[in-house]
């Protein structure tokens, strides 16, 4: 039957929630923070191949109106709404790309660029992904709503080899959220500040352990790094 097939869901969009713990260099002080980096990565796909990919550290409630349906234009070729914040410097917008899915085997080849107008002098990458569907414990066969994410690379324009990218098993599923009037309630089960909470602590834990020994000074405070800068 159809509902029970594998299938990548266009009603909805996939969403990854990456947090980790990054310790910064010595600025010549003596002084070394840790730094708390949170982001989401968005992928929203489309019949004939398309994917629409986003990374940014705003939550799903804020990103909802950027992750918009792409049309084709005069020329043929797919592209983003006119008011889409791709087409603005002020803030990062989504890309638009390729994937290929194989039914059998539930795997999901993406391939995405990964300039961005709002960093002009960032060199132009290929970002690829290889991911599998399958379905959470608590729905149905056929639900179709987890990606998890099995290889990440990268490719720098000039470049001859991928960089490939670790992969933190705990953190490589995509959720799917539906939209409509679930969005929100959806939205906000599946990625609560909780996480944040406890990451938060376990930075605090960081300092204290590196400051005893000698090598963190908690005279100033980490920063946050989606925190803009002063």
């Amino acid at each position: 039957m159809f509902c029970q097939r594998r299938r990548l869901r266009y009603d909805g969009v996939y969403v990854q929630k990456q947090q980790f713990l990054r310790l910064g260099g010595d600025d010549g002080s003596g002084d070394r923070r840790v730094f708390f980096v949170s982001f989401y990565r968005y992928l929203r796909f489309f019949p004939a191949g398309v994917v629409l990919g986003l990374t940014t550290p705003d939550d799903p409630l804020t990103t909802r109106s950027r992750l918009q349906t792409p049309y084709v234009d005069t020329d043929g070729q797919m592209v983003l709404p006119r008011g889409s914040a791709s087409t603005t410097v002020h803030r990062v917008g989504p890309v638009l790309g390729e994937y290929a899915f194989d039914e059998a085997s539930g795997r999901v080849q993406a391939t995405l660029p990964a300039h961005q107008p709002k960093y002009p002098g960032m060199r132009p990458e290929t970002v690829f992904y290889t991911l599998r569907l399958f379905d959470s414990e608590e729905y149905r066969r056929g639900a179709n709503n987890r990606l998890t994410l099995l290889e990440h690379a990268s490719l720098s324009s000039g470049a001859s080899q991928p960089l490939r990218h670790q992969i933190d098993n705990e953190q490589a599923t995509f959720s799917f959220t539906p939209f409509g009037a679930w969005y929100k309630r959806v939205a906000e089960a599946l990625f609560a500040d909780s996480d944040d909470v406890k990451m938060f602590n376990r930075m605090q834990l960081l300092q204290r352990r590196s400051w005893y020994d000698g090598g963190l000074s908690l005279s100033k405070p980490a920063r946050n790094a989606n925190e803009p800068r002063a």
